[in-house]
């Protein structure tokens, strides 16, 4: 819901991309999947990741859109690049925060 300014903006100027549908809706499942195959430490504390990636996730596209296309003129790259880091960032959070006690 918070990508919609940018998801629409973007495609009324033609530069949604496919990956910018990934980037919107692809990591917070991501996070999910790596919870369900336990990587990382399990505990009840760290669903404040999910919060943490579903924040990040929204400001991430809309500063691609609103801002990051203003000055890169191959905007399916940067695409590209916030698509990687909003992947990277639900397993960096599950790999690097450690286990807090409940």
């Amino acid at each position: 819901m918070l990508c919609l300014p940018a998801w629409h903006v973007a495609r009324k100027s033609q530069r949604w991309y496919s990956w910018d549908y990934a980037s919107a809706l692809g990591p917070i499942p991501f996070w999910f999947a790596l919870l369900a195959m336990r990587i990382g430490h399990m505990s009840m504390s760290n669903l404040i990741e999910s919060l943490a990636v579903a924040l990040f996730v929204p400001v991430a596209v809309s500063l691609r859109v609103f801002l990051l296309d203003r000055y890169v003129s191959d905007t399916r790259r940067s695409a590209i690049i916030v698509c990687v880091l909003c992947f990277t960032l639900p397993l960096v959070l599950r790999l690097a925060v450690p286990l807090i006690p409940e």
